[in-house]
């Protein structure tokens, strides 16, 4: 037997089936659930042997399975009467293996994303014992994928355009499987980059839609035919030229870039919160994927060590917004940026926490579901009151990001002050209930924690 080691998308499959085509022999493909267990203790090993002596009398044949370890997990990690089929199951694998009846002609080929998790004894000696492990492709090899799907998928006068060894250096982490998008992605890219007149596009999509069933196939292909078509591309503004195929990474990188501004900006802001390390993009990502290192500031915001205080939790609930409220600000209208969702699920695990288990609110209303509502709803504000304060501040660290694509903490303090950036000032607090409590009780210290934030019941 053969095992092919890879993930997802790296070929595992194609692999497979190229070396059946060159050997010139039929396959099999094995599902999951034509092996897996039945009503009857036992019938997962009887499926084996059928399937193997089926395999005999079609010899020569390859025996192809996907995600072997999905058939073949270790064995002896089960003790419960619904487990044990599997043991019976690779037990007759192994004497199917082992070749105690003639196997000539019968190959087991199977594919997996772990090897560990595949049972020994089917990897010794006389087994299968051939491992292939497929890597992520060189950038030689990710170029010679791209020129290929772009002679498939892209106008042929575009791909000279196109600089695909850069390409190449930007898709360090797309698989083989993603790569062959690409090239179709930097056309839609170019494209979409155009100014145009919708209604007048409309009104020629309309025409084309109408005419395109009774216009035959040879007649669009004369040079005529073309010359026309040319000539109505033109006329719309559709005529792509090599500075436009060069322009594919901002478009790609900008929402990343306007994600970690957001973060980074947001976190600067809060007074006495946690530090901006830097923020980045990916180098080697077709996206330019972006990165931010935030370091939790020690003692800060907190009462007694880690013990986080509810001026704490509330900046943490305000900086959750920050990449959210960015994207509102300077991506399209009606252009969702998906990379802020978890942010915005913390948010609301941290508002529910606060009320359910801390008690913490604006106000005394008793229904938790409003008063939770209200603090995400009270974060939500606050962010965007801040972000709208610095909005030129924010487009300058989107934009410096994407000229140079990594900017330290000193970097974003800089660009803050020579734009004249507004900082929160301590006390900082959502609930202005809360703060006049605090005020009143005369419990501030200068850093905007409470000396008697213990007897009012504000740790964590």
């Amino acid at each position: 037997g053969v095992l092919i080691v890879g993930e997802r998308g790296t070929g595992k499959t194609s692999l497979a089936l190229a070396i059946a085509a060159e050997a010139k022999v039929p396959v099999v493909e094995v599902k999951a659930h034509q092996l897996e267990a039945g009503l009857w203790v036992g019938q997962s090993a009887s499926n084996v042997r059928e399937l193997f002596q089926t395999a005999r009398d079609l010899a020569p044949v390859i025996i192809f399975v996907e995600d072997f370890d999905l058939f073949a997990g270790v064995r002896g990690q089960f003790i419960h009467t619904t487990k044990q089929d599997h043991e019976a199951f690779i037990n007759q694998l192994l004497v199917e293996l082992d070749g105690f009846e003639n196997q000539d002609g019968v190959l087991l080929m199977a594919t997996t994303r772990n090897l560990k998790q595949i049972d020994e004894a089917l990897k010794r000696p006389g087994r299968m014992d051939r491992v292939l492990h497929l890597q992520r492709p060189t950038q030689m090899e990710r170029e010679k994928i791209l020129q290929f799907a772009a002679k498939e998928t892209m106008d042929k006068e575009l791909i000279d355009f196109v600089d695909w060894k850069k390409v190449a250096e930007k898709t360090a982490l797309l698989r083989p499987i993603e790569l062959k998008l690409v090239p179709l992605a930097l056309e839609g890219s170019a494209f979409r980059s155009k100014f145009l007149d919708t209604d007048e596009l409309m009104s020629y999509c309309s025409w084309f839609a109408t005419f395109s069933s009774t216009i035959p196939k040879w007649l669009r292909r004369t040079p005529i035919a073309k010359k026309i078509s040319k000539h109505i591309v033109n006329h719309l503004g559709l005529t792509l030229t090599r500075e436009d195929m060069q322009q594919w990474s901002m478009e790609t990188k900008f929402p990343h870039a306007v994600w970690a501004a957001g973060r980074g900006l947001i976190t600067l802001l809060l007074p006495n919160f946690d530090i901006v390390d830097n923020i980045w993009l990916e180098p080697t990502a077709w996206e330019g994927i972006g990165c931010t290192k935030i370091t939790k500031a020690k003692n800060e915001g907190s009462v007694n060590g880690n013990v986080e205080s509810r001026s704490y939790l509330e900046k943490k609930l305000v900086f959750c917004f920050g990449s959210y409220i960015a994207s509102q600000l300077l991506l399209p209208f009606g252009e969702e940026n998906f990379l802020s969702s978890s942010e915005l699920k913390q948010a609301q695990e941290i508002a529910t926490r606060m009320v359910i288990q801390y008690g913490w609110g604006p106000d005394d209303s008793p229904a938790i579901y409003i008063t939770s509502k209200a603090m995400y709803d009270l974060g939500y504000d606050k962010a965007r009151e801040m972000l709208l304060k610095n909005r030129k501040v924010l487009e300058k660290i989107v934009e410096q990001l994407l000229e140079f694509e990594n900017l330290t903490g000193e970097d974003l303090i800089n660009i803050l002050n020579e734009n004249g950036g507004i900082r929160e000032q301590e006390p900082f607090f959502l609930s202005k209930s809360y703060y006049s409590e605090l005020t009143s009780d005369g419990a501030m210290d200068d850093n905007g924690n409470g000396a008697a934030l213990n007897l009012l019941g504000t740790t964590v």
